[in-house]
């Protein structure tokens, strides 16, 4: 059986045929929890303390075994959720008894595993050894990663039809590059803006009022400003990420991470290629709108300038990552010389 999607436990619980075990993971730490809620709530109630039991990397083993293993009390079927149990640690004889008990599931009750901080590789021979048994127990193999950027734009135009508003998808493209494209954030960002304009149309303008900017949008901002000679606005932004006590190795990180996309737009650009097909060479995945931006700034923006550019970001992360340096003072001579670079084509002697 494949590793599907969410789309299969939304069709086994309208159908209300429940695989017997569930093995949750992937890259989306709302969906995964968002979606074993939903397999438990469709099996039982989460108050009812005979059918339904949650375990949390337990220590023992056996108490999970054989929670799976007591029938249901004046219910059809009983529940069990174990939750970021660390397998690819457990000694030989847990994980035996692990794969054991996935191979014992029965049809009375529905085991939910599902992983937030322990990763998941599917080519580890413990991976593959427990799937083949959830396998063969019919079970499924779900993965939950991090939703498309066309996905993530349906989801908002659609959670704010439902709270009697209104969001335009150039809009909603502007809250994801402005916030998150972390699920969670962005349905708390939309709560905030529904409840501000009530029945009305969700503007940037409006983002920019309410939402709170990510750290990688603002820094994405200095990098934008550098490139177009605004100088004084990008110092102004570093100012205010550095009083809100950023990491000064993020900061520069992330800016570094800016010129590097313009450095594979440059390099797509002279090979005819589009910005979503570099997009995908590179794995941006739902983070494609970068590459769009950078294809639009190294329209003006040479390979002499950008590799002048990285040299000084590399030199200004050698005296960052050195013991006695001043942190603002090297974020800021680099933005001054990286400015310079944007404007005139070459390096401050």
């Amino acid at each position: 059986m494949p590793i599907v999607d969410e789309k299969s436990i939304l069709s086994d619980i309208k159908t209300g045929v429940l695989a017997p075990i569930y093995f949750i993971f992937g890259n989306d730490s709302f969906l995964k929890q968002a979606y074993s809620k939903k397999i438990v709530n469709a099996v039982v109630s989460e108050d009812d303390l005979f059918n339904y039991q949650k375990f949390t990397n337990p220590s023992d083993l056996q108490e999970v075994y054989d929670a799976v293993m007591q029938l249901p009390m004046m219910q059809d079927k009983k529940c069990v959720v174990l939750n970021d149990y660390d397998f690819l640690k457990a000694d030989k004889t847990d994980f035996s008894k692990l794969v054991t008990l996935c191979e014992d599931v029965s049809d009375d009750t529905v085991l939910v595993m599902w992983f937030d901080w322990v990763e998941i590789d599917t080519k580890s021979d413990r991976v593959k050894k427990l799937i083949k048994a959830i396998e063969k127990n019919s079970g499924r193999v779900v993965k939950l990663d991090h939703p498309t950027n066309a996905d993530l734009i349906k989801t908002l135009i659609n959670g704010a039809k439902k709270r009697g508003c209104h969001i335009e998808p150039r809009v909603a493209q502007y809250l994801i590059e402005n916030c998150s494209n972390d699920v969670n954030i962005l349905q708390n960002e939309l709560e905030k803006l529904c409840a501000y304009v009530k029945d009305g149309a969700i503007t940037e303008e409006t983002i920019d009022l309410i939402c709170v900017k990510s750290v990688e949008a603002s820094v994405y901002d200095i990098a934008k400003n550098i490139i177009t000679g605004r100088v004084s606005v990008a110092l102004k932004i570093l100012d205010d990420l550095l009083y809100m006590r950023t990491d000064p190795i993020v900061i520069l990180s992330i800016i570094s991470s800016a010129y590097i996309d313009l450095c594979r737009a440059s390099a797509a650009r002279v090979a005819g290629v589009s910005p979503a097909t570099a997009a995908s060479d590179f794995s941006y995945g739902n983070r494609d709108f970068l590459m769009t931006k950078a294809f639009a700034s190294v329209r003006n923006f040479d390979s002499k300038k950008i590799m002048l550019s990285l040299n000084e970001l590399v030199g200004a992360d050698k005296n960052v990552k050195s013991l006695g340096s001043a942190d603002r003072t090297v974020l800021e001579q680099v933005l001054v010389r990286l400015a310079y670079i944007a404007v005139k084509g070459e390096s401050i002697d």
